[in-house]
């Protein structure tokens, strides 16, 4: 019986090694996914811009930029209806009021871009070569195409 029960704690003992062995092999496997993902070659300084806020700017303005900073950068707005403000480089703004920043930009014009060269008019190959490919892609009956 004296055996039996060594042979049974010599499994508890060897089950427990293989569980730790385990989350040690996964966690170590997540790592070096983790490695990988951030240290990928492919279009590098977008990608770094991009997953580290997942808002990419537009003609240097992003979400989050206060109204003075974005007058600084693009002037007065030609036109206001309420919280949105329209630019003369054709960028459409609308503003958090309560905290008066950009909240949400919208344009048409291929003439403003990101700091990677992506502008209104380029393909959806050029986008998801720069950026990644898109999670989401809305198509609105208007002909506007939103990357998320």
């Amino acid at each position: 019986m004296g055996n039996q029960n060594d042979t049974d704690k010599a499994l508890v003992t060897l089950g427990k090694v293989f569980k730790i062995f385990a989350v040690v092999a996964t966690v170590l496997i997540i790592a070096l996914v983790a490695y990988i993902a951030a240290n990928s070659s492919t279009t590098a300084a977008a990608q770094s811009i991009f997953n580290a806020r997942r808002e990419i700017p537009i003609a240097g303005v992003l979400p989050g930029t206060s109204l003075e900073k974005v007058i600084a950068a693009w002037g007065e707005p030609v036109s206001r209806d309420g919280k949105k403000l329209f630019f003369s480089n054709g960028v459409k703004v609308e503003l958090n009021h309560s905290r008066n920043v950009v909240e949400e930009m919208k344009t048409r014009s291929a003439e403003v871009a990101t700091p990677e060269g992506v502008a209104v008019g380029m393909s959806e190959n050029k986008i998801s070569a720069t950026y990644g490919t898109a999670d989401k892609v809305e198509r609105e009956h208007d002909g506007e195409v939103e990357y998320k």
